[in-house]
């Protein structure tokens, strides 16, 4: 089935990240909520978890950027996206998952700085190139605002000429034919959107402001960072019910059988 439709690989990508990420991350989470401290306290222990934590998140990011595009094509350009599926599908989903996981290992492990961790704080306070003015600026632009922006444009360029498309030449049966993949990525688009949307906002304010913003920092490191764990378990069900391939055909050449009549007749004399 996967071989066959390729419209739910990156749906597939994005459900095995954020179950990977739950999976390893969520009881850390739990135990550092619990005690108010990290369950190891040791550099290699908050290497590795910020390593993780931020690895998945660019990476679902990206697969969600992705995944906009990839719509856009398979519905005015399916014909060119089948001739060239190497280089326009499945080079871009190999991309969007190793590039996240090489980079945080160069930044976080090899990185020329030095780093000091907090053991009361989420990830351990973060590696120390985040403290770095420069590369936080691109690191949030390139890994967090871009793909955030490509996922939201692209998903209302797909749905605005869909929908010019339906009423001006009255396509009826391409809405129908393409209503479901359109519907899951908006709803997949927004899901993520409603968390990310305002933490990049937090993120960039206190980048730029001179002024330290205590109520930005009080929302970017202790409320918003624990939503993306509900948008992760809330994914799958909002990927899965908009999905056709997964859910059985009702034959309509089988009717169901017409109930027998078993109410109690008189005997006729």
């Amino acid at each position: 089935m996967l071989r066959k439709h390729i419209r739910i690989h990156t749906i597939f990508a994005v459900l095995i990240c954020s179950f990977l990420q739950v999976t390893s991350e969520l009881p850390i989470i739990l135990s550092y909520l619990r005690n108010n401290i990290v369950p190891i306290q040791s550099n290699i222990f908050c290497e590795f978890w910020a390593c993780q934590d931020y690895s998945f998140n660019v990476m679902i990011l990206m697969l969600m950027g992705f995944t906009a595009i990839e719509r856009y094509l398979l519905i005015f350009h399916n014909q060119f996206l089948q001739q060239h599926l190497i280089i326009l599908h499945y080079m871009p989903m190999i991309v969007c998952i190793i590039y996240p996981i090489g980079l945080y290992i160069y930044l976080i492990f090899f990185y020329p700085c030095i780093n000091q961790f907090t053991y009361t704080m989420i990830t351990c306070g973060g590696p120390c190139y985040f403290y770095e003015t420069t590369i936080s600026i691109v690191d949030i632009f390139i890994n967090l605002v871009f793909p955030v922006a490509v996922s939201s444009l692209a998903s209302l360029a797909l749905l605005t000429r869909v929908l010019c498309q339906k009423r001006r030449m009255q396509q009826r049966q391409m809405w129908k034919k393409n209503r479901r993949l359109l519907i899951q990525l908006l709803y997949i688009v927004i899901l993520y959107n409603l968390l990310w949307l305002p933490m990049i906002i937090c993120s960039s304010i206190m980048l730029f402001s001179p002024v330290p913003q205590s109520l930005l920092v009080e929302l970017s490191v202790n409320i918003l960072p624990y939503g993306i764990y509900i948008v992760i378990l809330l994914c799958p069900f909002v990927s899965l019910m908009s999905l056709p391939e997964l859910w059985s055909q009702r034959n309509p050449r089988i009717r169901p059988l017409a109930k027998a009549d078993n109410a109690l007749q008189p005997i006729a004399p």
